[in-house]
């Protein structure tokens, strides 16, 4: 928890600097970045609270999770031309955004439920290694090839 406040706080303070040296309009970027946590936290506490007492379903339920994620990069694609020209622009990139959060935050407590490992912790390191790693590589792809290319 305090070291995504710091992310946060960090990113934050940075695109706030970078508007400030640039003069370009990052105001909302850090409330976007918070609202993004908010959904993690929401889609884990979720994930938490329904499938406690119940069998393990996290396999089917992971693959449900996965092929929402699917549907809502397809659909930010998809609306990505039209979405600024939108009345409601504002309110649905919030709540897109909010949905993003939502989906990656509820994968993470399915994926530790699906371990037959008795280490909870060392799962928890490799998880955590394992998800720093992906993110940075789509970070990456995304800005480098898929945003240049709309």
């Amino acid at each position: 928890m305090a070291t995504g406040a710091f992310a946060m706080v960090l990113l934050t303070g940075l695109l706030y600097l970078h508007q400030i040296v640039r003069g370009m309009a990052y105001l909302e970027i850090g409330l976007l970045n918070a609202a993004y946590m908010a959904g993690l936290a929401l889609g884990t506490l979720t994930v938490e609270i329904r499938t406690r007492g119940q069998g393990n379903h996290a396999p089917q339920q992971l693959t449900h999770l996965l092929s929402a994620m699917i549907v809502l990069c397809l659909l930010i694609a998809c609306l990505a031309p039209v979405l600024p020209k939108m009345p409601l622009a504002r309110a649905l990139l919030w709540l897109l955004t909010l949905c993003g959060g939502l989906l990656n935050g509820a994968t993470f407590p399915l994926l530790v439920s699906t371990s037959r490992s008795g280490d909870a912790t060392g799962l928890g390191r490799q998880l955590y290694a394992a998800d720093l790693v992906g993110s940075s590589m789509a970070a990456m792809l995304t800005g480098v090839v898929c945003i240049p290319l709309f």
